[in-house]
């Protein structure tokens, strides 16, 4: 057990120094490698893979349960470093407290994002059952003359997904969960490509845009559930 999480803090360094490639007027920002001089601290990036870290070594057993996403909200994992988690949980939630955990963007009181706030509310008391991550793990956002327009997301192409495929399937080998929860589509469609045996309950993505927080409120409780039925949690 102890070996299977210092392979993932292995793994999670080879996130860290995986080089973020752009073309014509989108990019990926890697937050692990990478800082902003107007929206990011001195030794931003540093910040934010140690908070990463800081929830890895928290496991007393390794989760067999995977959360996936699609990728890192601007609000959320691209300033905190952890995914479906926001500033305002790691400096607010139990689960952080006594942690080594820091804040890595200039906004007073840091950023807060609506997904990663519905997530903890709603999973709380389970987070040291599963392990979240995205499918792509920096953020995509799109290229603008306005500097402040970098608060912004876009969904990852198909070749930005396939990039980290391999890392994907590397954090399976190691994991080896028993249960994935992917929300939304791409995160699904993933997990059909690289775990097509392994039990897998869909969840809408949490986003309040298009009515997707209003379902994720109504299937999370009941997917719970069942996961204690199956005593999976």
């Amino acid at each position: 057990m102890e070996k299977n999480i210092s392979d993932l803090a292995v793994l999670m360094r080879q996130v860290f120094q995986s080089v973020t490639q752009s073309s014509g007027q989108s990019g990926l920002f890697n937050q692990y490698a990478e800082s902003d001089r107007d929206l990011d601290i001195a030794a931003a990036a540093e910040i934010r893979r140690n908070n990463l870290l800081s929830y890895i070594a928290g496991f007393v057993t390794v989760p067999r349960i995977l959360v996936l996403g699609e990728a890192p909200g601007y609000d959320g994992c691209r300033f905190s470093g952890v995914p479906f988690t926001s500033e305002y949980e790691l400096l607010n939630h139990d689960f952080w407290k006594n942690r080594p955990i820091l804040q890595s963007s200039v906004r007073a009181g840091g950023h807060t994002e609506r997904s990663a706030r519905v997530v903890w509310e709603l999973m709380g008391p389970v987070m040291e059952r599963v392990f979240m991550w995205n499918v792509v793990p920096h953020h995509p956002w799109k290229r603008s003359v306005r500097p402040r327009r970098k608060f912004n997301n876009r969904t990852p192409t198909l070749p930005e997904r396939e990039r980290f495929t391999s890392v994907l399937a590397q954090l399976v080998e190691l994991l080896q969960p028993l249960c994935v929860l992917p929300f939304g589509k791409h995160a699904l469609n993933a997990t059909r490509e690289i775990l097509p045996q392994v039990l897998t309950i869909a969840l809408q993505h949490p986003s309040p845009r298009h009515g997707g927080e209003a379902i994720f409120r109504k299937q999370m409780p009941d997917v719970i559930a069942q996961l204690r039925r199956l005593e999976l949690l």
